[in-house]
């Protein structure tokens, strides 16, 4: 969206005026204000004090979407002198002369999108954590953001505090699509926010309303700002240099984001935890981050971790072999399901030992039905390679059950299956990536004693 043109900018300076000298007497507005594509911010002072006044553009409310954009104010009034510090302070907004005016607290911070090449690597972890509160914050009193994005994060000067700002197209959290707040109602499917930091299921509408969609959400802008300020560019670089809508859309569905091997040194854990946020499939996605898993965990030994994981997976559900659908299994629905399964094997052991473990892919091994992981622990001196495959199930012809089996390279000549499952079973996933994790655990602690 462009820029408000200097005209429109001139006369929402006019509302500002007329607001102040009745709202803020003896306030006055300084030069040069903020501009965007839907509202203008000027800054209003009075000796030392200051605050920051957005005005957004009258024609966004007029039309048949007058009802969604008041009933975002309302939401938004829930967050009126809110107690997170990394959300911005809002202490009013109102209606006046036909548009909103919301005033804010003034930050003159950049934007997280100006300086996201020149973050310190000790300063991230801190700022995810800011992040994630600001987003648990808005959960917990049933709202969602849904434009997470470095252009809506301010960062201090010093940049080690940063603020989520703008919630303009805020929604409540529910499963109702013909909501006032919603922009989604019959087959009338606009789109708000930011195309580059949308997930696949949002930008395209291939979901409905949930509390899981808005989580899946949230997880993957949380996973895309934690990718730019690691990777240190913005998600999708290559093809916003473009400027081509088409080939972003298309990067958004079907291109993979990676974080390279030199700027995940530092941060293998956060990058592997970003990798798994922007997972395409939502669901996948879900089964295997969590809100608490941006933290940084407690300091434990490496045996102490194995123990505390292997502890939550046995508690995992079993493989549903019930629930077999018999159809034609096509060779695209074993590739997709291996990925899935060797993407959350991949997360779950950089995020439980991404500290103690060298962990790569080794994409030159992989074929459509097998996936190739390297791991080392390099001051042991050992190195193994494993690979995870699928295969159609013997014991059942032409259905959409597969098996899945595990090999090591020290072990070439033996292999580990770990169970058949179907391909459309949404529970089975669990269980069998705890298998998984807990076979190549075993495999590396052996080597170790």
């Amino acid at each position: 969206m462009p820029d408000l043109s200097p005209e429109t900018v001139e006369a929402l300076r006019q509302i500002a005026e007329a607001y102040i000298a009745v709202e803020y007497v003896g306030w006055k507005l300084e030069n040069p204000p903020g501009v965007g594509g839907s509202a203008a911010v000027f800054k209003a002072t009075q000796g030392e004090e200051s605050r920051a006044i957005k005005i957004t553009d009258p024609r966004f409310f007029e039309g048949g979407d007058v009802a969604s954009q008041l009933k975002r104010l309302e939401l938004q009034r829930r967050v009126i002198d809110h107690s997170c510090d990394s959300l911005v302070k809002i202490y009013d907004l109102k209606m006046y002369d036909r548009t909103c005016i919301c005033v804010m607290e003034h930050l003159p911070w950049k934007e997280l999108k100006d300086v996201i090449g020149t973050i310190p690597a000790d300063h991230i972890q801190p700022l995810v954590d800011q992040l994630v509160n600001a987003v648990a914050y808005l959960k917990d009193i049933g709202l969602i953001h849904r434009d997470i994005k470095p252009e809506n994060i301010l960062i201090s000067d010093d940049l080690r505090t940063l603020k989520l700002v703008d919630l303009g197209v805020v929604r409540e959290i529910s499963n109702n699509e013909d909501r006032p707040d919603s922009t989604d109602h019959g087959l009338h499917r606009p789109f708000l926010a930011t195309a580059q930091y949308s997930s696949p299921e949002y930008l395209f509408r291939t979901a409905q309303p949930s509390e899981e969609l808005w989580e899946a959400l949230n997880l993957y802008q949380i996973g895309a700002v934690i990718h730019d300020l690691i990777s240190q560019e913005e998600l999708f670089a290559e093809e916003m240099r473009q400027e081509n809508r088409y080939r972003l859309a298309l990067a958004v569905l079907s291109k993979r984001p990676i974080i390279s091997d030199d700027k995940r040194r530092r941060h293998n854990r956060l990058a592997s935890i970003a990798e798994a946020c922007l997972i395409k499939d939502s669901n996948t996605r879900l089964n295997i981050v969590k809100l608490s898993d941006f933290s940084e965990p407690v300091s434990l030994t490496p045996s102490q971790q194995l123990k505390g994981a292997l502890d939550r997976l046995f508690k995992s559900s079993d493989i549903d072999t019930d629930s077999i659908i018999r159809q034609q299994v096509t060779s695209q629905q074993i590739e997709g399901t291996l990925n899935k399964i060797f993407e959350a094997v991949f997360h779950m052991l950089n995020s439980e030992f991404g500290s103690n473990l060298e962990l790569n892919r080794i994409d030159a091994a992989n074929s459509p039905t097998s996936r190739t992981l390297y791991a080392g622990i390099p001051p042991a001196g050992i190195e193994y390679k494993f690979t995870i495959s699928v295969t159609l199930a013997e014991s059942f012809d032409l259905t959409s059950e597969v098996e899945v089996i595990l090999k090591d390279d020290k072990e070439i000549h033996s292999s580990s299956p770990q169970g058949a499952f179907s391909l459309n079973s949404e529970t089975s996933e669990e269980g069998l990536i705890g298998r998984l994790f807990e076979s190549i655990s075993a495999t590396l602690i052996k080597s170790l004693t």
